[in-house]
């Protein structure tokens, strides 16, 4: 049942990812002439800082998957529900702090933003900041429904709601950008929705999953060791927001908002990258805890054996993505977005390229947790991230949004490609050499690609969009018989096989 409910979610956060990105083929050009270069690129700044306030979760969500499995392996029911209930409690409060912070920085946003903006974008924010706070809040009751959703590895039902949030998302907010009502209507649409899924999930929650919140029960001395793992995570988050979010504060301060525009579409595109990666990693946070809380002889063998497993299916879907916005990526954007936004292309594939390294191994980030053995890697993200800001600094002032980029691109291979390779090898006990001879192994395939990719960004201009489309198709014919022929184990050919005799019983 269990793997069913992963396999199925796995199709289903793809199926997620994939209609997401067509939203955003047809959706974001839109959002960038209704609002104009100006509004987009305040809209993206504020949408991002305004994910600085996601911190006052303090990383408490992994921190509930990693006792709920201890609890679950040790059949203490009732310590699942007290566990429950002191979450809520926990979240609750943390959303009221929130929610206090971000009003207060609403009614100083002049100051926050610094004076590179007009006095109409800082009415503009201030509107947008004050909705956004409202969802951000909103969001802290729903983590805590999420987890124990995720705990019962109930995938089928979260990647669903997932799937329709994200296609009523633009259905909702086109007819309102039509209307007049412009970056608002964006922001308040995404805040119904999320209140919708709140209610949903709590539904869900309660009438399938018969949950329980023993507020009799609650062992808030248990926060303590709690407070001592989730420490870590939250400052992972913290690297996380200065490396995704803090390059378009400081170009908005330094370089105005169009420079902020320009990145906010490459940063779109770079989360939209992400996703596939961890869409696939995340459905085996619960597994990977159960492994570690069952602590058997050959756990780091095993660990180490579905590290490899992920980590390749994740590289050789990345690596498709990559090359191929190399290839093609200028002439899309251009037609995409405007000319104006041709500077995304540099930004992005300096983006792109570096997060490869962390994503293929982001399996790595739910061991660690696992195992409490996360301390190390926050605290040289930390280190790594400060740095990102100390060199993006002078990097935005003198080169702008591709200044940025590459600040954030050398610290991210600086951490993930070299510190936390050594670590995983030699600290955590997984077998980081045996992985990369495996991943080298598959990466022969991408000769031919890589051959094809030169030909075409050096020889070839396409005049038209069916040329330009048909070059993508053969683009990712070769790619695709390269890999089946030079990449792929046995393993992996039979479950491409696999899924598509499932594909064609369901067709007859």
């Amino acid at each position: 049942m269990k793997d069913s409910q992963i396999k199925a979610g796995i199709v289903l956060s793809y199926i997620t990812t994939a209609i997401e990105i067509l939203t955003y083929l047809i959706y974001t050009p839109l959002l960038t002439q209704v609002l104009g270069q100006s509004e987009y690129g305040v809209y993206t700044v504020v949408s991002s800082f305004v994910g600085y306030l996601s911190l006052f979760s303090c990383g408490f969500g992994s921190a509930y998957l990693r006792h709920y499995s201890i609890y679950k392996i040790e059949k203490k029911q009732q310590e699942i529900h007290g566990l429950n209930a002191m979450f809520l409690v926990v979240f609750l409060i943390m959303g009221l702090l929130a929610g206090i912070t971000g009003t207060y920085l609403a009614l100083h946003v002049d100051t926050v933003l610094g004076n590179k903006i007009t006095a109409d974008e800082v009415e503009i924010a201030r509107r947008l900041m004050i909705i956004l706070v409202i969802n951000i809040v909103l969001t802290f009751p729903i983590s805590v429904f999420n987890a124990i959703i995720t705990a019962h590895e109930c995938y089928i039902f979260q990647k669903a709601l997932d799937l329709i949030r994200k296609l009523f998302n633009p259905v909702l907010t086109i007819p309102l950008l039509f209307a007049g009502y412009r970056s608002a209507a964006v922001v308040m649409v995404t805040t119904c929705l999320t209140l919708l899924a709140l209610l949903v999930n709590i539904l869900y929650c309660f009438g399938k999953l018969h949950i329980k919140f023993d507020f009799k029960f609650m062992k808030f001395g248990l926060l303590k060791s709690i407070a001592a793992f989730s420490f870590f995570v939250f400052i992972n988050m913290i690297v996380d927001q200065i490396n995704w979010n803090v390059d378009k504060f400081l170009l908005i301060r330094y370089s105005g908002s169009a420079a902020a525009a320009i990145y906010g579409v490459a940063s779109l595109i770079n989360s939209m990258y992400i996703q596939l990666s961890t869409q696939i990693s995340s459905l085996f946070s619960p597994r990977v805890n159960l492994m570690v809380a069952q602590n058997e002889k050959e756990t780091d063998k095993h660990l180490t054996e579905l590290f490899i497993r992920v980590g390749r299916l994740q590289f050789i879907i990345l690596s498709l993505v990559l090359f191929g916005f190399a290839t093609f990526g200028k002439s899309f954007l251009i037609g995409w977005v405007g000319t104006e936004y041709a500077n995304a292309y540099e930004v992005t594939l300096l983006l792109i390229a570096a997060i490869t390294i962390p994503l293929i191994q982001n399996l790595g980030i739910e061991i660690q947790r696992a195992k409490n053995q996360h301390k190390f890697r926050s605290l040289v993200y930390l280190l790594i991230a400060f740095l990102n800001i100390a060199v993006s600094i002078p990097l935005a002032q003198k080169y702008g949004e591709i200044g940025c980029a590459a600040g954030t691109a050398g610290s991210l291979l600086i951490g993930n490609g070299i510190i936390m390779n050594w670590y995983y090898h030699k600290k955590m006990g997984i077998d980081v050499i045996r992985f990369w001879k495996s991943i080298l192994r598959t990466a022969k395939a991408l000769i031919p690609t890589a051959v094809l990719a030169f030909y075409i960004i050096s020889f070839i201009r396409f005049e038209t969009k069916l040329q330009y489309l048909s070059g993508i198709l053969i683009f990712t014919i070769v790619y695709g018989v390269s890999m089946w022929i030079l990449g792929l184990n046995k393993e992996e050919k039979q479950l491409f096989l696999r899924v598509l005799q499932k594909i064609r019983k369901k067709q007859t």
